[in-house]
């Protein structure tokens, strides 16, 4: 073990890791990474059984664009491209007695006459069977 490693894992109470210092280049994939994203982007609009694999993605990359590298790298891009893309969810805990509260709109037949009236709720969001 080089003694500068040693000197890094003793300074800090959890090891730093590896931290690359700027992203290494791709010299054959990285020209077509806009190309990827845009069929991405295009496939959006289609329903989710039509839309390209990255296995089409290779294919055809390799045959309109002349791509000569190989399907693992385009694999890579289009997961990280899909990953950035996903929307993120953050589950919610609740104690017994929080509250959530919430004002709005609705619109209330009144009379045969569509009424837009406000609303207030409120939920209490506490789990069954974890009240105290």
């Amino acid at each position: 073990m080089h003694w500068k490693t040693l000197e890094k894992m003793l300074s800090n109470s959890c090891p730093p890791g590896y931290r690359q210092s700027k992203p290494r280049d791709r010299p054959k994939i990285g020209p077509f990474e806009e190309r990827i994203r845009q069929i991405l982007r295009d496939d959006l609009k289609n329903p989710k059984k039509q839309r390209h694999t990255a296995k089409r993605i290779w294919e055809r990359m390799r045959d309109e664009e002349g791509y000569s590298g190989g399907y693992s790298s385009v694999k890579q891009i289009v997961r990280k491209i899909q990953q950035t893309n996903q929307e993120v969810f953050m589950p919610l805990k609740h104690l017994p007695g929080e509250a959530q509260v919430d004002f709005g709109f609705a619109l209330v037949n009144i009379s045969n006459r569509l009424e837009k009236v406000p609303f207030f709720v409120m939920a209490l969001p506490c789990p069954f069977g974890k009240a105290a």
